[in-house]
């Protein structure tokens, strides 16, 4: 394994990760979903939403229409980001918090598996040993189109219902039926911020799957114009900037995710402010800034259940060649006492690696077969699978 770590891996994995630990850190007892422990940014970026004025129906935008692609756009062809990377970012919908966890290794079918469970607490219920069941393709009951609107009724209501049914689907493991709602919602009404937020999460999420950022349905250039059009809409959405700086990333524009980022760690009224930082430093290592960056990843691992923090500090002192530092950072990473921490497969696969440079040869065999044992199909998976035969 080498030394530097490729940067343009562990960012999809992680994006999610953070989204549940946001809504972990922050959940109150007795509240919130399964779907918002997901995409916490979203979920708790549709609570601080401002309430939206009429808006004259600009244009119509065609919404997608059932069996199309998920991913397709009707506007202009999409510059595709077709790398293999993931990278941290956390995305909005829903007014509940929750106190969500994720599995072992985040992927759609593992997402979708989360939105079926129910419980405030669903890790319990939902993630041991992913012990859920998943159903693709069957009626989403409660999620049935609300038949026809009233001529009388506003743009804006036929807006908010669009969004509604968008969410039962989501939240029912249905998320293309749920696009077709979501963009309804965005025709009806086009500054409706909650909206647009919600459609640049499902985006995101169509690119955690296996295949992450190579899967056909994976349209970052559609996230970042809805994340944009929210914040066009509603300029103090802070979720929406922590969530643009993230696809900026993935999108490999370090330095204009920098510049969205920076100001938002400064931001008294952004409450996850370790969020911010732990993008604007994952940002900065990836552009090189390797110093800063490691500084700003301090920052946020200021609240120590951030794994996701301490797995990105540990790439960073990787990268700088500092490998007992590394190491460490990694163990805090993987040492985080929830489900999605220990299950950070990234975390595993890069100590392993770190630890393999060390000459802790035994070590370095056991994170690699702990990696493999989390998800073998993937690419941190299959990376762990392949070194193996490698160590002495």
């Amino acid at each position: 394994m080498s030394e530097r770590p490729d940067p343009s891996r562990s960012t999809v994995t992680s994006m999610f990760v953070s989204f549940v630990l946001r809504e972990r850190l922050a959940a109150r007892p007795g509240e919130g979903t399964a779907a918002s422990a997901v995409f916490p940014g979203v979920f708790a970026g549709m609570a601080t939403a401002r309430e939206y004025p009429a808006a004259a129906p600009v244009g119509p935008t065609p919404p997608v229409r059932r069996g199309e692609s998920a991913g397709k756009s009707t506007g202009a062809a999409h510059p595709l980001t077709r790398t293999p990377t993931q990278v941290g970012a956390e995305s909005p919908v829903d007014g509940t918090v929750a106190r969500g966890v994720l599995p072992k290794r985040l992927n759609g079918v593992a997402l979708l598996r989360l939105f079926r469970a129910s419980s405030y607490f669903f890790p319990q219920v939902c993630l041991a040993a992913l012990g859920c069941t998943l159903v693709l393709g069957v009626e989403c009951a409660g999620c049935e189109d609300r038949g026809p609107v009233a001529p009388n009724i506003s743009p804006e209501r036929r807006s908010e219902s669009e969004y509604d049914v968008a969410r039962d689907y989501f939240f029912k493991a249905q998320p293309r039926q749920a696009l077709d709602h979501i963009h309804n919602a965005v025709r009806f009404n086009p500054e409706n911020s909650k909206a647009l937020y919600f459609a640049s999460a499902i985006q995101l999420f169509f690119c955690s799957g296996k295949l992450e950022l190579l899967d056909p349905d994976c349209r970052l250039a559609d996230a970042e114009d809805y994340v944009r059009r929210a914040l066009k809409s509603d300029p103090n959405f802070r979720e929406a900037k922590n969530t643009l700086g993230q696809v900026l990333i993935l999108e490999k524009r370090y330095g204009e995710a920098i510049d969205v980022l920076a100001p938002l760690t400064k931001d008294p009224s952004f409450e996850s402010s370790y969020l911010a930082w732990g993008n604007l430093g994952w940002a900065q290592t990836l552009s090189g800034q390797i110093d800063q960056g490691i500084e700003s990843l301090k920052n946020s691992i200021t609240e120590p259940r951030f794994c996701v923090g301490h797995y990105r500090l540990g790439v960073a002192y990787q990268m700088k060649g500092d490998l007992a530092s590394a190491e460490q950072a990694f163990t805090s990473a993987v040492s985080v006492d929830a489900p999605e921490c220990t299950g950070l497969q990234d975390a595993w696969a890069a100590r392993a690696a770190v630890r393999a440079r060390l000459g802790k040869t035994a070590d370095a065999r056991a994170d690699f077969e702990k990696c493999r044992n989390l998800a073998p199909d993937t690419l941190a998976g299959k990376g762990c699978i392949e070194a193996l035969p490698r160590l002495p």
